[in-house]
């Protein structure tokens, strides 16, 4: 599902694997949606057809691919509950925030403060 809908909106949208803990499931890897440019999050709630969030447009959306439910990272009611890893296409990005609910996590990939990188295949630093 992460590629498809990378392919299907290379320019608005970023797609990534988020692993970590969801209720029921226990352990899980969701997909991640962030739109590339700041203040595109609204578009996004769209696409996905989302209600509610804050005012915010630079809200991340989680994916549930077996079942199809998505819900905005502002969303309490998410399932997924921990995250632990991000993977993109060239990158995995270990979580090392104090925090891991999708709702308190900052999403910048280059300040390693609340990421750091395992693995890089490209040089993107």
């Amino acid at each position: 599902m992460a590629n498809m809908i990378s392919s299907l909106s290379s320019k608005e949208l970023e797609a990534y694997l988020a692993i970590g803990v969801g209720i029921p499931e226990g352990e899980t890897v969701y997909v991640m949606v962030v739109p590339k440019e700041r203040g595109e999050g609204k578009w996004v709630k769209e696409f996905f057809n989302l209600k509610g969030g804050g005012e915010r447009l630079d809200e991340v959306v989680f994916i549930n691919a077996s079942c199809g439910t998505s819900f905005l990272n502002s969303d309490e009611r998410c399932p997924l509950q921990e995250i632990h890893m991000i993977v993109g296409k060239s990158n995995i990005w270990a979580n090392i925030q104090k925090v891991d609910h999708p709702s308190h996590l900052k999403y910048s990939f280059l300040k390693f403060q609340s990421h750091i990188l395992i693995v890089c295949l490209v040089d993107t630093i």
